[in-house]
C-alpha cells in the first residue's frame, strides 16, 4: 500500500511538471544524446542494441568522465555499452556531464535504475520524485514509466510516456512511438 502511495505521489508530481511545461523545449532534430537522456534510456531498461545504435548515431553531447561512467553502471550499464560510449562521436561543445546538467539529476536517475532493477519500487519513485525537483524534464519520466509498467500501473506508464513524447518526440529510446503502442 505504501508503494502505490508513493508512486502515485511520484507520478502526479510528474504529470502536473510535465502538463504544465511547454514542448517548446521539444527538439525536432536528432540531437547528440545528453549524459541524463542516456543514463534515462540506460535506468529505463532499454534494450542494448537500442542503447548501441543511439550512442552511434547520434553521438553524444558531453566527455564521459570516470564518474559519469560509475553512475551509468550504477543505473544498470554493462561493459559494452560502455564500450560503446568509449568509441562514440563527441560533439563539439561537449563538456563534462556534471558541467552541463545538474548532478543531482544524474545520481537519481542512476539511483532509480539500481533500486527498479532490486524491485525496490517505493524508494525509485522517491529518487525520481526527488530528480524532478532538481530538473524537470523527459528523463525522469522515461523511467518513471518504467516504474508504472513494472507495478502495473499500464494505464499510468502509457500517460507518462505520452508526456515524454509530447515534450521530447525525439527523446533517444530506440523507437518512443513504441513507448505508447505497447499499452494502446
Amino acid at each position: 500500500m505504501r508503494v502505490q502511495r508513493s508512486l502515485f505521489s511520484a507520478f502526479v508530481i510528474l504529470m502536473f511538471a510535465l502538463t504544465f511545461l511547454p514542448a517548446a523545449g521539444a527538439q525536432t532534430a536528432s540531437h547528440p544524446v545528453t549524459g541524463s537522456e542516456l543514463l534515462a534510456i540506460v535506468a529505463g531498461q532499454c534494450v542494448d542494441q537500442n542503447i548501441f545504435h543511439v550512442i552511434e548515431s547520434r553521438g553524444i553531447a558531453f566527455r564521459p568522465t570516470d564518474h559519469y561512467r560509475a553512475l551509468l553502471t550504477i543505473a544498470g550499464a554493462d561493459a559494452p555499452i560502455l564500450d560503446a560510449l568509449k568509441n562514440a562521436k563527441i560533439g563539439a561543445n561537449a563538456a563534462d556531464p556534471e558541467q552541463m546538467e545538474a548532478p543531482e539529476l544524474l545520481q537519481h536517475l542512476a539511483t532509480a535504475g539500481k533500486l527498479i532493477r532490486a524491485k525496490q519500487f517505493d524508494p525509485a519513485g522517491e529518487e525520481l520524485a526527488a530528480a524532478l525537483q532538481s530538473h524537470i524534464g523527459p528523463e525522469a519520466g522515461f523511467v518513471m514509466g518504467l516504474l508504472q509498467d513494472k507495478t502495473q500501473g499500464w494505464s499510468n506508464a502509457a500517460a507518462v510516456y505520452s508526456k515524454v513524447l509530447e515534450m521530447a518526440p525525439d527523446f533517444p529510446a530506440g523507437s518512443p512511438a513504441n513507448m505508447v503502442h505497447q499499452y494502446a
